[in-house]
C-alpha cells in the first residue's frame, strides 16, 4: 500500500519554510505527521527530515564570526572581500533562523560599540 502524504516529498528547505510560515513547534509537526503517515519506515524517514530542519534553524553563529560581527558590524568588510564573513542572503534561504537572529544582534553590538567610541572621543578630549 502505498502511502499518499503530502510530506513523503518535503525537503528539509519544505519544512523549514512550513515551520516558520506557520510558526509551528516540533512536537506540533511531529503530531500532524504521525497522524498522517502509517508506515513507520516511512514515517522515519519523514521525521529525520524535521530533526534535520530543527537543528539547521538552530544552529548558533560561530564565536569567530561573532566576533568579526562586533567588530565590523553588518558586514561591513564583506563590501570589500571577494570572501564574505557571512551571507545573509543565503543563511536565509538555508533556513539558519538562529544565524540570522545572532547576525543582527551581533552586529547591533558592534554598532553600538563604535557610537560609544565616538562619543567619548568627542566628550573626552
Amino acid at each position: 500500500m502505498e502511502s499518499k502524504s503530502k510530506y513523503l516529498k518535503y525537503t528539509t528547505e519544505n519544512f523549514i519554510n512550513l515551520i516558520v510560515e506557520e510558526n509551528l513547534k516540533k512536537k506540533d509537526l511531529v503530531k500532524r505527521i504521525e497522524n498522517d503517515i502509517a508506515e513507520q519506515d516511512l514515517l522515519k524517514r519523514v521525521l529525520q527530515k524535521v530533526d534535520f530542519a530543527y537543528k539547521r534553524m538552530n544552529e548558533p553563529l560561530e564565536n569567530d564570526i561573532k566576533l568579526l560581527l562586533i567588530i565590523f558590524p553588518f558586514g561591513v568588510v564583506n563590501k570589500f572581500s571577494q570572501n564574505s564573513i557571512f551571507d545573509l542572503g543565503r543563511n536565509k534561504s538555508l533556513g539558519f533562523t538562529k544565524k540570522i537572529k545572532e547576525y543582527q544582534k551581533y552586529s547591533f553590538i558592534g554598532l553600538i560599540l563604535y557610537l560609544l567610541i565616538i562619543l567619548s572621543i568627542i566628550f573626552f578630549f
